[in-house]
């Protein structure tokens, strides 16, 4: 399983998870940030910014998603690929522990003191931040962000585009459909369908917080 980044990265977007995936993969390995100039956000200290994937592609040849989910960020990441760039290698820092047996997809990162138990899968762009606990057998869904210290039990499904908030609690067996949000601190401890706001201990769905999240179309911003 590789321990490392085999080409610099640009990071699409910039915010408090993006100054954090600097720190824990170390500024060495990123070349700058994407911005799309119809969306202006505050770059990461030190990391030139970039506005166009022309531009970008000249200097990088992988990318890294690494930023909460939004509608204008995938689009940023579906123009990188038909710019010609590529997802990056999975990284996985040397803190963290992987089972042997685990499926890491390109574009995933696992943060420091993490551990991804046997037969689970990380499919694209997953972030996991740091000391996250993922158990055996789970699948984690495109693009989806699981934030400090979120705990994840054994053969739970998480759907894509998800955020899944630090110090949050998935007891196994369950499902949560692609799109949802589940607060800091949440035990969830039954299926949700997809665009779930879930909050509390145990975990209930927010229909207000839902319709304001939904008003970003996917947004949950950075």
């Amino acid at each position: 399983m590789p321990d490392n980044l085999s080409r610099k990265i640009i990071l699409i977007g910039s915010g408090a998870l993006a100054r954090d995936l600097v720190g824990i993969c170390g500024r060495d390995f990123f070349v700058g940030t994407f911005i799309d100039p119809g969306f202006p956000e505050t770059p990461v200290e030190g990391l030139p910014v970039f506005t166009n994937w022309n531009e970008a592609r000249r200097v990088a040849s992988h990318y890294a998603l690494g930023v909460l989910d939004s509608s204008h960020r995938q689009k940023a990441r579906q123009d990188a690929l038909k710019a010609g760039l590529l997802p990056m290698d999975p990284f996985i820092h040397h803190t963290a522990q992987v089972a042997a047996g685990t499926k890491v997809a390109p574009g995933c990162l696992v943060g420091c003191f993490s551990v991804i138990g046997p037969a689970a899968e990380l499919l694209e762009d997953v972030l996991v931040m740091h000391s996250v606990v993922v158990a055996h057998d789970t699948i984690i869904g495109d693009g989806s962000v699981l934030l400090p210290g979120a705990w994840i039990g054994g053969y739970t499904r998480v759907g894509s585009g998800c955020l899944i908030g630090a110090n949050s609690s998935l007891v196994p067996r369950i499902t949560i459909g692609s799109n949802s949000f589940v607060a800091a601190g949440a035990a969830c401890f039954k299926d949700a369908p997809p665009d779930s706001v879930l909050i509390g201990n145990p975990a209930r769905r927010s229909e207000m917080a839902r319709k304001s999240i939904s008003s970003d179309k996917k947004g949950i911003p950075a």
